[in-house]
C-alpha cells in the first residue's frame, strides 16, 4: 500500500506542476468517477446525467473504456452510434463492450457511445464520428491525461463505511485527499435513514448532490431485451420464492433489496463482477430456479448479457429508479458544466 501512494503522489505532483499535461476535449466534458472499487451506482449516475444534459444540448455521446469487453482492451475507438442495438444483438454488444456500456447504450436512445481502451482517442471520435457537443466520461476520474470540465465522484452508502486504506490493502483506488479535483461529490442512497457523513466528506468542502435509488419494476427478459419496461411493481416479490442471482460489485445489496421487497423464501447466487454466463451455467439457473419452485430474479447489468433461450421465458429483471433529490442543485451543475 505505501508503494501504491507514493506513485499516486508523484504523479499527482507531476499533472499539478504541469510537467505532464492533461488533454482536454474540445467539448464540455463531465466525468463521473469513483474512488472506491466498483458498487457505487456509478452506470444509474451517469445514465440519469446523460438524459438530465440532452435536455440542455445535444448529441451527448458517453465514452467508456467498456471494462469486460474485447473492445475496451484496444486502442482504436468502437464508434456505437444511436440506434446501434437494431444492428446487433444486445448480447454481442455487451461481449464487444462490456455489460456496463451495453447498459447504458440500451437504456439511452439517442444517445452514441464510444468504447476505447485510449480514453484520449476516444473523445476525439466522439466528436468527429458522432458530433457530440458534450461528453459523459464514464469512469474517468482517476485517468488524468484526458482532462475534463468537471468530475463529479459517487458514492454509495455502504462505501463510506469502507475502511481508508488503498489498493491492495484496502478498496481505494486513490487516497482521499483526491477528493480535491471534484467539483462535486455524489452520494447515492438505498434507505429513508439519512445516515451522517463521514469526516472525509464533511471536511472536503465539496458540495454534496444526494440521490436516492429505489426498486421499480419488475421486467420479463423478452421484453427488457426489447426496450419495453413497463413491467408489474417490485412489491410484488412480497410472500414469493425468489432465486435471484448477479455478477455485480456488490452482490449483498442486491439481495438486501429482494428481502427489503419481501421475497421469502430468498436464495441469491453471487457470481464474479462482470461475469460472462456461459450456455451450461444459464441453463443451471434456470433448472435450479424452476427446481425450487421460485421465481428467477436478476439485475439490469446481468440481463444484457443473457440469452432468453437459455435462461427461460421467467426470468425477470429487477430494475431500479435513480432520482435527483434536488433538482435544481444538479440542474446548477450542468449549467455550470455548459457555461
Amino acid at each position: 500500500e505505501l508503494a501504491y501512494r507514493l506513485l499516486w503522489f508523484i504523479r499527482e505532483k507531476l499533472y499539478d506542476s504541469g510537467r505532464l499535461k492533461a488533454q482536454p476535449p474540445s467539448v464540455p466534458a463531465l466525468c463521473v468517477g469513483i474512488l472506491y472499487l466498483g458498487g457505487a451506482g456509478k452506470t444509474p449516475l451517469t445514465i440519469l446525467l446523460t438524459r438530465a444534459l440532452e435536455k440542455k444540448i445535444s448529441p451527448v455521446a458517453v465514452l467508456t473504456r467498456g471494462y469486460g469487453g474485447s473492445s475496451g482492451r484496444e486502442s482504436e475507438p468502437l464508434v456505437l452510434g444511436p440506434g446501434e442495438l437494431k444492428n446487433r444483438p444486445l448480447r454481442e454488444l455487451a461481449r464487444m463492450a462490456g455489460d456496463e456500456a451495453a447498459l447504458i447504450l440500451h437504456s439511452l436512445e439517442k444517445t452514441g457511445m464510444v468504447v476505447c481502451g485510449d480514453r484520449v482517442k476516444g473523445t476525439r471520435a466522439a466528436v468527429a464520428e458522432l458530433g457530440a457537443k458534450a461528453l459523459l466520461l464514464d469512469d474517468g476520474f482517476g485517468h488524468r491525461r484526458l482532462g475534463r470540465t468537471l468530475d463529479l465522484l459517487s458514492f454509495s452508502e455502504s462505501l463510506l463505511r469502507a475502511n481508508g486504506h488503498t489498493l491492495p490493502a484496502g478498496c481505494l483506488r486513490e487516497p482521499r485527499p483526491a477528493l480535491k479535483r471534484a467539483r462535486a461529490l455524489a452520494i447515492i442512497r438505498q434507505t429513508e435513514s439519512d445516515l451522517p457523513l463521514p469526516r472525509f466528506i464533511s471536511r472536503s468542502g465539496k458540495p454534496v448532490l444526494y440521490f436516492r435509488r429505489s426498486p421499480g419494476k419488475l421486467v420479463p427478459l423478452a421484453e427488457w431485451h426489447d426496450g419495453r419496461r413497463e413491467g408489474t411493481p417490485a412489491a410484488l416479490l412480497e410472500g414469493r420464492p425468489v432465486f435471484g442471482f448477479c455478477g455485480i460489485a456488490d452482490p449483498e445489496g442486491f439481495r438486501q433489496t429482494l428481502a427489503a421487497l419481501g421475497a421469502f423464501p430468498l436464495t441469491v447466487l453471487a457470481f464474479a463482477d462482470h461475469a460472462r454466463y456461459s450456455a451450461r451455467e444459464q441453463r443451471e439457473l434456470f433448472e435450479r430456479a424452476r427446481g425450487a419452485g421460485a421465481l428467477p430474479v436478476t439485475t439490469e447489468k446481468d440481463a444484457v448479457k443473457l440469452d432468453l433461450e437459455l435462461i427461460g421465458p421467467g426470468c425477470l429483471v429487477l430494475c431500479l429508479e435513480l432520482e435527483a433529490e434536488d433538482s435544481a442543485a444538479l440542474d446548477a451543475l450542468l449549467e455550470e458544466l455548459l457555461v
